[in-house]
């Protein structure tokens, strides 16, 4: 009975040691973790699983501005799925960046808010799981010649102005076609034109009015 006792009592010790080692990585003051783990598809639905990184942040302003992120940025596996663990009760948003040759790089930046972002904070413990799309991107800029103040309207929609000699510019946009339309401002007595660009990936689409 010496015998046993002898060898049992270790046993036992390691068994509640490597136990309570367990426990303290799976759980947060008795709690499990709460954890956010995206998948990433490109614009076609097919997994993004390489040259690719996300970034966390805990604001809206600080993603929009690419500063402050959260934790490290975590690289896609075999399943498009990256994962971030250890995270507060909150709202969080990503930025997903990849690149694939001739600087195409493909990004959620300016996309849908379920792409970028979550509509409802996650709770203590929860595991959510999300998907999220990338798309290819090119950019336009828009160059003033004249001295003229004009309003932007791109495909209809009212985006900004320019001033004289001015340039307007937006760096992350969809690839295809746009129609853009420059109406002067009141007392200005410049020309109301309209004219398409095509934004190709990777490229910068330039125009001169």
């Amino acid at each position: 009975m010496k015998v046993v006792l002898k060898y049992a009592v270790p046993i036992l010790l390691l068994s509640l040691y490597l136990y309570s080692c367990t426990k303290e990585k799976n759980t947060n003051n008795g709690q499990s973790t709460t954890s956010l783990a995206i998948t990433l598809k490109d614009e076609n639905g097919h997994l993004i699983t390489q040259n690719c990184h996300v970034r966390l942040y805990r604001t809206i302003e600080d993603w929009s501005k690419d500063s402050n992120s959260y934790q490290q940025p975590q690289f896609p596996n075999a399943e498009g799925k990256v994962l971030f663990d250890n995270l507060e009760a909150q709202k969080y948003y990503w930025r997903i960046s990849t690149v694939k040759g001739n600087n195409c790089s493909r990004n959620n930046f300016n996309d849908n808010y379920s792409d970028m972002g979550l509509n409802v904070p996650l709770t203590v413990g929860e595991k959510r799981q999300v998907t999220a799309f990338a798309t290819p991107k090119g950019s336009y800029a828009i160059t003033n010649s004249t001295a003229n103040a004009y309003k932007i309207f791109i495909n209809g929609t009212e985006k900004g102005n320019i001033t004289g000699h001015g340039i307007y510019s937006d760096p992350y946009v969809k690839t295809g076609n746009y129609t853009i339309r420059t109406v002067p401002q009141t007392g200005s007595t410049g020309i109301d034109s309209t004219f398409i660009i095509q934004v190709i990936c990777g490229q910068m689409a330039q125009v001169t009015i």
